[in-house]
């Protein structure tokens, strides 16, 4: 029988990132503009036939050409906000055993304990590759002012997981949460100008900064983990599975600065 996964943090994390970005959009765009938020919002959830999508299209084909950024931008942001919670999700501690690179690792080696030699393991260890290629587009960059905040954000939930968390420093992390959301609320979401392939390696440095920098050898640690556990042998020193590639400044497909003399 699958043990099913605790949802309750995932659902109060979102619950409070909502609320906060909520009190966030009523103190800058009005009682009046967060109530239509609301109004939008509870009329989605509650749409479930052709006469309440109906009232739906009227309530969104009603709203002052004024609104319609902010209204957005609203979702826009609860909806990266929610995806900021699900991701600290299935790296949480209280998830591990389902969602980590060492549960799923353990659970492909249990299967193959019964099905393949212990030489064969070993052999498909050793000759795993990892090619991970990071490629940027003028119209899919993300900032990467809003990179570094999604990550605090990341680690300030991470932090509210602890059990240990005393109620001064839970409330210290929370106003913390309220400063980060506060200034991707007013920090404007896309670049007035197109991005230089300059502009898009520096996306990808951040990338490595926040995330692989840090997840590459905890991956490598999990792998050594797994095989001390299931007595394998230990890939040697040398031994380098993932591979960073790169297409950054060098995709043609829409940067009108990248050609095929010149891609600095």
């Amino acid at each position: 029988m699958v043990e099913a996964v605790d949802t309750a943090p995932l659902r109060a994390h979102v619950r409070l990132l909502g609320d906060i970005l909520g009190k966030i959009i009523r103190d800058n765009a009005g009682e009046a503009l967060f109530e239509r938020v609301e109004q939008i919002r509870l009329s989605s959830k509650e749409a479930q036939d052709s006469d309440s999508w109906d009232a739906l299209d009227r309530l969104l084909a009603s709203l002052e050409e004024q609104e319609f950024l902010i209204i957005a931008r609203a979702f826009s942001q609860f909806l990266n906000l929610a995806n900021i919670a699900d991701q600290q999700h299935t790296t949480a501690v209280h998830t591990e055993r389902h969602f980590s690179a060492s549960a799923t690792l353990q659970k492909t080696l249990r299967v193959l304990e019964t099905k393949a030699k212990d030489q064969d393991i070993q052999r498909a260890i050793s000759d795993l590759h990892i090619d991970l290629v990071m490629t940027a587009h003028p119209t899919e960059i993300t900032r990467r002012t809003l990179i570094h905040k999604h990550r605090a954000l990341n680690d300030c939930l991470a932090t509210l997981d602890n059990a240990a968390l005393t109620d001064t420093a839970r409330q210290q992390t929370q106003r913390r949460i309220a400063e980060l959301i506060s200034q991707i609320w007013h920090t404007e979401d896309f670049r007035t100008e197109r991005p230089t392939p300059v502009d898009e390696a520096r996306w990808g440095f951040a990338v490595i900064e926040n995330s692989l920098w840090d997840a590459v050898p905890q991956f490598l640690r999990q792998v050594d983990h797994v095989c001390e556990t299931y007595s394998l042998e230990l890939p040697p020193p040398e031994w380098s599975p993932i591979k960073i590639s790169s297409w950054i400044g060098g995709d043609r497909d829409g940067n009108p600065n990248v050609t095929s003399t010149r891609n600095t």
